[in-house]
Protein backbone atom coordinates (compact mmCIF):
# COMPACT_ATOMS: atom_id res chain seq x y z
CA UNK A 1 0.00 0.00 0.00
CA UNK A 2 1.39 3.23 -1.11
CA UNK A 3 -0.20 5.78 1.09
CA UNK A 4 -1.93 4.37 4.29
CA UNK A 5 -3.95 8.15 4.26
CA UNK A 6 -5.30 6.60 1.06
CA UNK A 7 -6.46 3.65 1.99
CA UNK A 8 -8.37 4.99 5.09
CA UNK A 9 -9.79 7.41 2.39
CA UNK A 10 -11.12 4.81 0.49
CA UNK A 11 -12.76 2.77 3.43
CA UNK A 12 -14.29 5.61 4.80
CA UNK A 13 -15.70 6.16 0.45
CA UNK A 14 -16.58 2.43 0.60
CA UNK A 15 -20.43 1.48 1.64
CA UNK A 16 -19.61 -1.94 3.99
CA UNK A 17 -21.88 -5.28 2.10
CA UNK A 18 -23.74 -7.45 4.44
CA UNK A 19 -21.47 -10.70 4.23
CA UNK A 20 -23.15 -13.40 6.42
CA UNK A 21 -24.16 -14.65 10.25
CA UNK A 22 -22.55 -16.84 11.74
CA UNK A 23 -23.41 -18.44 15.58
CA UNK A 24 -24.43 -14.74 16.67
CA UNK A 25 -21.44 -12.50 14.69
CA UNK A 26 -22.24 -10.71 11.44
CA UNK A 27 -19.62 -10.12 8.73
CA UNK A 28 -19.37 -6.69 6.61
CA UNK A 29 -16.63 -6.08 3.65
CA UNK A 30 -15.75 -4.31 1.19
CA UNK A 31 -12.77 -4.07 -2.01
CA UNK A 32 -10.57 -0.59 -1.36
CA UNK A 33 -9.37 -0.11 -4.90
CA UNK A 34 -11.16 -2.09 -6.78
CA UNK A 35 -9.42 -3.25 -10.02
CA UNK A 36 -6.54 -2.14 -9.41
CA UNK A 37 -2.97 -4.38 -8.89
CA UNK A 38 -3.32 -2.47 -5.08
CA UNK A 39 -6.60 -3.83 -4.54
CA UNK A 40 -7.38 -5.07 -1.21
CA UNK A 41 -10.54 -6.55 0.55
CA UNK A 42 -11.57 -5.50 4.26
CA UNK A 43 -13.52 -7.84 6.42
CA UNK A 44 -15.15 -6.82 9.91
CA UNK A 45 -16.66 -9.17 11.82
CA UNK A 46 -18.79 -7.87 15.08
CA UNK A 47 -22.28 -8.77 17.15
CA UNK A 48 -24.22 -6.62 15.51
CA UNK A 49 -24.17 -3.35 12.96
CA UNK A 50 -24.06 -1.27 15.43
CA UNK A 51 -20.52 -2.95 17.35
CA UNK A 52 -19.03 -3.12 13.85
CA UNK A 53 -19.76 1.02 13.32
CA UNK A 54 -19.02 1.83 17.16
CA UNK A 55 -15.72 -0.47 18.02
CA UNK A 56 -14.21 -2.68 14.32
CA UNK A 57 -14.49 0.25 11.69
CA UNK A 58 -11.89 2.27 14.31
CA UNK A 59 -9.93 -0.69 14.51
CA UNK A 60 -9.87 -1.23 10.61
CA UNK A 61 -9.14 2.41 9.76
CA UNK A 62 -6.02 2.47 13.04
CA UNK A 63 -5.08 -1.12 11.03
CA UNK A 64 -5.12 0.57 7.96
CA UNK A 65 -2.62 3.47 9.13
CA UNK A 66 -0.78 0.96 10.57
CA UNK A 67 0.21 -1.32 7.70
CA UNK A 68 4.06 -0.67 7.57
CA UNK A 69 4.12 -1.30 10.83
CA UNK A 70 2.10 -4.36 11.29
CA UNK A 71 4.10 -5.85 7.89
CA UNK A 72 7.65 -4.83 9.52
CA UNK A 73 6.17 -6.84 12.94
CA UNK A 74 5.91 -9.94 10.67
CA UNK A 75 9.36 -10.03 9.82
CA UNK A 76 11.17 -12.18 6.98
CA UNK A 77 8.36 -13.77 5.16
CA UNK A 78 8.37 -15.10 1.58
CA UNK A 79 7.61 -12.56 -1.40
CA UNK A 80 4.01 -12.01 -1.42
CA UNK A 81 1.44 -9.50 -1.93
CA UNK A 82 -1.37 -8.09 0.95
CA UNK A 83 -4.77 -9.66 -0.14
CA UNK A 84 -7.20 -8.87 2.81
CA UNK A 85 -7.33 -7.89 6.56
CA UNK A 86 -9.87 -8.73 8.86
CA UNK A 87 -10.62 -6.62 12.05
CA UNK A 88 -13.03 -8.12 14.83
CA UNK A 89 -12.73 -6.77 18.42
CA UNK A 90 -9.50 -7.01 20.27
CA UNK A 91 -8.45 -8.97 16.87
CA UNK A 92 -6.75 -8.20 13.14
CA UNK A 93 -5.18 -10.91 10.25
CA UNK A 94 -3.03 -9.73 7.46
CA UNK A 95 -3.76 -12.44 4.56
CA UNK A 96 -1.02 -12.78 2.31
CA UNK A 97 -1.13 -14.15 -1.20
CA UNK A 98 2.43 -15.93 -1.76
CA UNK A 99 4.07 -14.74 -5.00
CA UNK A 100 4.19 -17.41 -8.06
CA UNK A 101 2.70 -20.25 -5.46
CA UNK A 102 -1.24 -20.98 -4.93
CA UNK A 103 -0.82 -20.04 -1.43
CA UNK A 104 -1.71 -17.57 1.09
CA UNK A 105 -1.19 -17.33 5.20
CA UNK A 106 -2.53 -15.15 7.92
CA UNK A 107 -0.38 -12.96 10.01
CA UNK A 108 -2.52 -12.40 13.35
CA UNK A 109 -2.58 -9.59 15.62
CA UNK A 110 -4.08 -9.04 18.74
CA UNK A 111 -5.43 -5.26 20.10
CA UNK A 112 -3.55 -4.38 22.89
CA UNK A 113 -5.81 -1.11 23.33
CA UNK A 114 -4.85 2.33 22.53
CA UNK A 115 -2.78 3.56 25.88
CA UNK A 116 -0.71 0.43 24.95
CA UNK A 117 2.89 1.96 23.97
CA UNK A 118 3.04 -0.87 20.63
CA UNK A 119 -0.86 -1.04 20.34
CA UNK A 120 -1.07 -4.21 17.81
CA UNK A 121 1.11 -7.60 18.83
CA UNK A 122 2.26 -10.25 16.32
CA UNK A 123 1.20 -13.35 17.63
CA UNK A 124 1.57 -15.89 14.76
CA UNK A 125 0.78 -17.33 11.57
CA UNK A 126 -2.13 -19.16 10.73
CA UNK A 127 -1.97 -21.13 7.43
Amino acid sequence: MEDESDAVEEFRRQELRFAGELDGIVEYGCDLFRGEARELGVWLSGRNRADIDQRVVPLAEDVLRRLPTLVALIGPRPPSELASIAVSPDRAALTFWEDGVNNEFTAVFLDLGPDAAERWSFVGFDT
